[in-house]
Protein backbone atom coordinates (compact mmCIF):
# COMPACT_ATOMS: atom_id res chain seq x y z
CA UNK A 1 0.00 0.00 0.00
CA UNK A 2 1.27 3.68 -0.87
CA UNK A 3 3.94 2.43 -2.51
CA UNK A 4 5.49 3.06 -5.77
CA UNK A 5 5.88 -0.75 -7.92
CA UNK A 6 6.49 -1.43 -11.90
CA UNK A 7 4.72 -4.50 -13.95
CA UNK A 8 6.20 -5.40 -17.09
CA UNK A 9 3.83 -4.45 -19.83
CA UNK A 10 0.51 -5.18 -19.62
CA UNK A 11 -1.63 -4.11 -22.49
CA UNK A 12 -3.64 -1.20 -22.52
CA UNK A 13 -7.09 -3.01 -20.99
CA UNK A 14 -5.06 -4.04 -18.64
CA UNK A 15 -3.99 -0.71 -18.08
CA UNK A 16 -7.77 0.84 -17.95
CA UNK A 17 -8.77 -1.88 -15.52
CA UNK A 18 -6.21 -1.19 -12.78
CA UNK A 19 -6.98 2.69 -12.97
CA UNK A 20 -10.54 2.15 -13.06
CA UNK A 21 -9.94 -0.11 -9.93
CA UNK A 22 -8.33 3.26 -8.24
CA UNK A 23 -4.70 2.39 -9.09
CA UNK A 24 -2.47 4.96 -9.04
CA UNK A 25 -0.22 5.39 -12.22
CA UNK A 26 2.35 7.40 -12.51
CA UNK A 27 5.24 7.74 -15.71
CA UNK A 28 8.64 6.77 -14.47
CA UNK A 29 7.33 5.98 -10.99
CA UNK A 30 5.13 3.14 -12.15
CA UNK A 31 1.67 1.58 -9.57
CA UNK A 32 0.19 2.38 -6.12
CA UNK A 33 -2.34 1.46 -4.60
CA UNK A 34 -3.97 3.65 -1.86
CA UNK A 35 -6.45 3.74 0.54
CA UNK A 36 -9.02 4.25 -2.24
CA UNK A 37 -8.04 0.95 -4.52
CA UNK A 38 -10.70 -1.93 -5.28
CA UNK A 39 -7.55 -4.23 -4.04
CA UNK A 40 -9.42 -7.27 -4.45
CA UNK A 41 -10.25 -6.04 -8.02
CA UNK A 42 -6.54 -4.69 -8.94
CA UNK A 43 -5.02 -7.99 -7.69
CA UNK A 44 -6.91 -10.29 -9.73
CA UNK A 45 -6.45 -7.70 -12.78
CA UNK A 46 -2.71 -7.95 -12.03
CA UNK A 47 -3.17 -11.95 -11.38
CA UNK A 48 -4.63 -12.52 -14.50
CA UNK A 49 -2.16 -10.48 -16.99
CA UNK A 50 1.10 -12.21 -15.24
CA UNK A 51 -0.43 -14.93 -14.54
CA UNK A 52 0.45 -15.63 -11.12
CA UNK A 53 -0.88 -15.21 -7.69
CA UNK A 54 -0.27 -11.58 -6.47
CA UNK A 55 -1.32 -10.89 -2.70
CA UNK A 56 -1.13 -7.27 -0.91
CA UNK A 57 1.21 -7.71 2.30
CA UNK A 58 1.00 -5.54 5.33
CA UNK A 59 4.23 -3.73 6.06
CA UNK A 60 2.31 -4.49 9.97
CA UNK A 61 2.34 -7.83 9.13
CA UNK A 62 5.54 -8.24 7.27
CA UNK A 63 8.11 -9.15 10.12
CA UNK A 64 10.75 -6.45 10.58
CA UNK A 65 9.21 -3.75 8.80
CA UNK A 66 7.24 -0.87 10.26
CA UNK A 67 6.49 2.42 9.41
CA UNK A 68 9.19 3.91 6.87
CA UNK A 69 11.66 6.65 7.47
CA UNK A 70 10.30 9.83 6.23
CA UNK A 71 13.91 10.85 4.26
CA UNK A 72 15.21 7.78 2.96
CA UNK A 73 11.88 5.74 2.56
CA UNK A 74 13.51 2.70 4.35
CA UNK A 75 12.03 0.49 6.85
CA UNK A 76 12.67 1.66 9.86
CA UNK A 77 14.10 -1.37 12.20
CA UNK A 78 12.58 -0.06 15.56
CA UNK A 79 9.18 -0.45 15.94
CA UNK A 80 9.26 0.97 19.10
CA UNK A 81 10.35 4.24 17.56
CA UNK A 82 7.76 7.37 17.56
CA UNK A 83 10.43 8.60 15.63
CA UNK A 84 9.66 9.26 12.02
CA UNK A 85 13.15 9.29 10.67
CA UNK A 86 15.50 6.13 10.65
CA UNK A 87 18.66 6.51 12.95
CA UNK A 88 21.26 6.08 9.93
CA UNK A 89 19.17 9.47 8.43
CA UNK A 90 19.68 10.91 11.92
CA UNK A 91 22.99 11.13 12.18
CA UNK A 92 23.33 12.74 8.85
CA UNK A 93 24.06 16.35 9.16
CA UNK A 94 22.00 17.70 6.72
CA UNK A 95 19.07 15.70 8.28
CA UNK A 96 16.63 18.62 9.15
CA UNK A 97 16.50 19.98 5.53
CA UNK A 98 16.46 16.83 3.54
CA UNK A 99 13.48 16.81 6.21
CA UNK A 100 11.87 19.89 5.18
CA UNK A 101 12.53 19.15 1.27
CA UNK A 102 10.78 16.05 1.48
CA UNK A 103 7.82 17.94 3.14
CA UNK A 104 7.59 20.54 0.94
CA UNK A 105 7.51 18.03 -1.89
CA UNK A 106 4.60 16.51 -0.52
CA UNK A 107 2.99 19.80 0.60
CA UNK A 108 3.46 20.26 -3.25
CA UNK A 109 1.65 17.31 -4.83
CA UNK A 110 -1.67 18.53 -2.97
Amino acid sequence: MDTWFKLPYVGSDVFRGLRASGVDYEKGMGFRFTSSTNLERATAIISEAIREPVEIESEAVVKGKGRKCFICGEPKVEEESDGTVCDDCMKGEDAYSLYVLKFSDLMNEV
